[in-house]
C-alpha cells in the first residue's frame, strides 16, 4: 500500500510479508512494515524512515544533495546515533560520480572514469 504527499511523491509504504514460517512470524509486525519518506519541492527524498520491527530499532536515513540535484551523503539516525554511509560524493564534468568518501572515518574510494576509463585522483 503507498500513501503519496501533495506533490504525487510517495510518502508512506506499508509491506505486508506472506506465507512466513510460524518460527518466524514474532519479526513480521501485525501492521505491515511501514516505510515513510520525505521529500523537497524538486522531488528529491530527503529522509527515508523505517519504523521499528521484529526487535530492531526505528532509523531513519538522511539524503544530502548538491546544487545540481545529484546526491552528495547518506547519514543514518537511530536512538541518537548518528552514522555516515556516505560523507561526500565527487562528480565529473558530465555528471558521473568518481569519487566517494565513505563512513565515519572518511575513507575515500575512486572510481574510473567512464570517459577515459581511467582511475581519477
Amino acid at each position: 500500500m503507498l500513501a503519496y504527499n501533495g506533490l504525487g511523491d510517495v510518502a508512506t509504504e506499508c509491506e505486508s510479508l506472506a506465507n512466513l514460517p510460524s518460527s518466524e512470524a514474532a519479526l513480521a509486525p501485525s501492521g505491515g512494515y511501514v516505510t515513510t519518506y520525505t521529500h523537497n519541492t524538486a522531488g528529491l527524498m530527503l529522509t527515508r524512515g523505517y519504523a521499528a520491527a521484529g526487535g530492531i530499532q526505528a532509523e531513519t536515513l538522511n539524503y544530502g544533495y548538491d546544487l545540481y540535484g545529484q546526491p552528495t551523503s547518506s547519514t543514518r539516525n537511530s536512538s541518537g546515533f548518528g552514522w555516515s554511509y556516505v560523507k561526500a560524493v565527487g562528480y565529473d564534468e558530465f555528471g558521473n560520480p568518481e569519487l566517494y568518501t565513505m563512513g565515519t572515518d572518511g575513507s575515500t574510494a575512486y572510481l574510473s572514469s567512464p570517459t577515459t576509463s581511467r582511475r581519477s585522483g
